[in-house]
């Protein structure tokens, strides 16, 4: 027979074991999400990194400064020239001069642009069904404030070291 004791000490180092696998759980789960979501849109020929491009430029609104499209983006300007290049050749993405600077792009979504960021948007939210699938609206609750709690403690933690 297991003592109170024991218990306690196997939920500890239960506990404790978790904590620890915590980060590597989260990246292996986004890892497998973001290669389930590049299978599903393997038709539309866009890579992730186009998608992210394609879907930023139209939830957040067309016509931003590629500096300010890649600071959302959290990528390097010469990493984002390179995928806004590869966009432009295939005609789903327009550069224009802006209009204060015209040495400065605005970045802008084609027609068929459009169409395809409607497909890759059904496509994500199927999926993320499909994933979601048994976990209940109070579990999503719990693990959303979860999420935001570590966020917030990372955010606090670069300020702290940036002082």
């Amino acid at each position: 027979m297991t003592s109170h004791a024991e218990k306690r000490t196997h939920q500890s180092q239960t506990t404790s074991e978790n904590r620890e696998n915590t980060g590597k759980r989260i990246a292996a789960v986004a890892r497998q999400w973001r290669t389930a979501l590049d299978g599903r849109l393997k038709p539309t020929g866009l890579s992730q990194a186009k998608w992210l491009v394609l879907l930023d430029i139209k939830r957040q609104g067309e016509g931003r400064l590629q500096k300010e499209l890649a600071k959302n983006l959290g990528v390097e300007g010469p990493t984002l020239v390179r995928t806004l290049d590869a966009l432009e050749a295939i005609e789903l993405v327009q550069r224009r001069s802006g209009i204060t600077d015209r040495r400065a792009k605005t970045v802008h979504l084609t027609e068929r642009a459009h169409a395809l960021v409607g497909e890759v948007e059904q496509s994500a939210a199927h999926l993320r069904e499909e994933i979601l699938d048994g976990i209940t609206s109070n579990d999503m609750e719990v693990f959303l404030t979860v999420l935001d709690r570590m966020s917030s403690n990372i955010k606090n933690l670069n300020q702290s070291s940036a002082d």
